[in-house]
């Protein structure tokens, strides 16, 4: 793209170092665009990988709008398919169809950092990852995301959406994310499709959805790409998951596999709903963990379906 009318195109390997969050900011102002697209389209057979490192910059104000498929992802950063590492770093402020901060369907790690005030009409308010894999570590804030704006969507993950994909998140802290008008929930994190994701030492406090699993939503998923997948979650070794809200799994809704261990689930609720710690309609397993003071109509902390 030209860069003076749209988004700037890394197409080879390339760090980019900024003084610090605060002080190099890199703001896509009134260009209807995101700010980075790594990778291209290519018709090779054989799609040639690279590696992108962003470093100590904030990321802000992108737009995408619209029902334009792909071209429509990542507000911030649409990461296609290449190794992408951002640290020590702001992704804020961004909107788009799916994956509001950062789209990836690469290998994407994050670290230090905050990806704060994103906004998607379908998933991934602040990080939409599907089929790509995901690692982020060292205390990364993901917060006050939203997914969903208009009707007609399927909207989920309001912090971060992990559809068909792999993700490890490690010491993060996912707090004030919603999901409004969507049926797969998960207002902090959803885990959907044939995912498979591992929590550790994470904390997943005051999320909302408006449907169910208000922190974490762990499904199967609905419509096309969907079908027959079985999403698996592990969340372990001193997570806690508390005081969010949906209709039903206040703190978690599964129809997947789930393996919760060392975890504390407090204080959730389920408004309209089952389960306000957790509500399964899947494989779930606790070991060596507490679900207290949660409250819902039936099964204030598990209800199993």
């Amino acid at each position: 793209n030209d860069i003076t009318t749209g988004d700037l195109d890394i197409t080879e390997a390339l760090v980019i170092s900024g003084a610090g969050a605060d002080l190099t900011v890199i703001d896509a102002g009134r260009i209807a665009d995101r700010l980075f697209e790594v990778g291209h389209i290519s018709t090779a057979d054989v799609q040639p990988v690279f590696t992108v490192e962003i470093n100590n910059v904030t990321i802000q104000n992108g737009f995408l709008a619209g029902m334009g498929g792909p071209g429509m992802y990542g507000g911030g950063i649409f990461n296609r398919g290449q190794q992408l590492t951002v640290e020590s770093s702001k992704i804020r402020l961004n909107r788009a169809l799916a994956g509001g901060g950062i789209y990836s369907t690469g290998n994407l790690c994050l670290s230090y950092g905050q990806v704060h005030n994103n906004r998607s009409q379908n998933f991934g308010g602040g990080i939409g990852n599907r089929g790509g894999t995901v690692t982020v570590l060292n205390r990364v804030s993901i917060a006050n995301n939203i997914a969903g704006w208009e009707s007609g969507q399927l909207p989920g993950g309001g912090g971060f959406a992990n559809i068909n994909g792999d993700a490890y998140l490690n010491g993060t802290q996912i707090t004030g994310n919603q999901v409004i008008r969507g049926a797969m929930g998960g207002g902090g994190i959803l885990n959907a499709g044939s995912s498979v994701m591992r929590l550790t030492a994470v904390l997943v406090k005051e999320n909302f959805s408006n449907d169910q699993g208000g922190g974490i939503s762990n499904t199967i998923g609905y419509g096309e790409g969907f079908t027959g997948a079985n999403p698996t979650l592990t969340i372990q070794n001193d997570s806690r998951i508390g005081w969010n809200t949906a209709l039903r799994g206040g703190g978690i809704a599964n129809n997947g596999i789930l393996s919760i261990k060392e975890t504390l689930i407090s204080v959730n609720t389920a408004t309209k709903g089952w389960g306000g710690g957790i509500y399964t309609q899947g494989e779930t397993s606790l070991t060596l963990s507490r679900v207290v003071a949660n409250r819902a109509t039936s099964g204030g902390g598990i209800h199993n379906d």
